[in-house]
């Protein structure tokens, strides 16, 4: 989808104002900053941050630094008025000179792998030996080019691209059948160029 249709979406609906304990990815983004926390990182990038409500938790978490990298200036707007601490900056997350410069302990990638077409452009750009923390979803939608029906189906898509490989199913709160999944790895270098 074009970048217009997504600084539309985040400019009409009411789920991307609210803060970050009343979204419907607060359990989830739970589950992600306590396992950074646990690692050990301190310094996140946030690639697809959106409207910047996952920011506004690893504020509240006290993360040392943060950036938010998305294409959506809409996005930008929003994230940097919810974090002011940290910093957010307009990009195309398949470009290698998009992460240049930047100093971080783990990346975190929540629902935009389904949304790109080529996704391995993606995570060609991820270092090697960083942590990394992704979701992905269950469910088809129109923006959507991909969705996951099982853990495996996840695992034939992302596993060569990690070692200490972990994916976890994590229940939805929308639907019933809503379903998240939750690759943790440490990049390998597979891919990257």
């Amino acid at each position: 989808m074009p970048r217009f249709y997504y600084d539309e979406a985040f400019t009409r609906k009411p789920d991307f104002r609210v803060p970050f304990y009343k979204a419907a990815y607060y359990p989830t983004w739970l589950l992600v900053v306590d396992r950074l926390r646990r690692y050990g990182c301190k310094r996140i990038i946030d690639v697809g941050c959106g409207p910047g409500q996952f920011a506004q938790l690893c504020d509240d978490w006290a993360f040392d630094s943060y950036v938010g990298l998305d294409f959506s200036t809409v996005a930008l707007q929003l994230a940097r008025a919810k974090a002011p601490r940290f910093v957010f900056r307009a990009g195309d997350i398949r470009d290698r000179t998009t992460y240049e410069g930047l100093e971080f302990d783990a990346i975190v990638c929540m629902e935009v792998l389904e949304h790109i077409e080529d996704d391995a452009a993606v995570m060609s750009c991820f270092p090697a030996g960083v942590r990394c923390l992704m979701t992905v979803p269950n469910f088809p939608y129109r923006s959507h080019v991909r969705h996951f029906e099982t853990e495996q189906a996840v695992t034939a898509r992302y596993r060569d691209y990690f070692t200490e490989y972990d994916v976890r199913r994590l229940k939805g709160v929308r639907a019933d059948t809503e379903q998240f999944y939750l690759i943790d790895g440490v990049r390998n270098g597979l891919g990257s160029t």
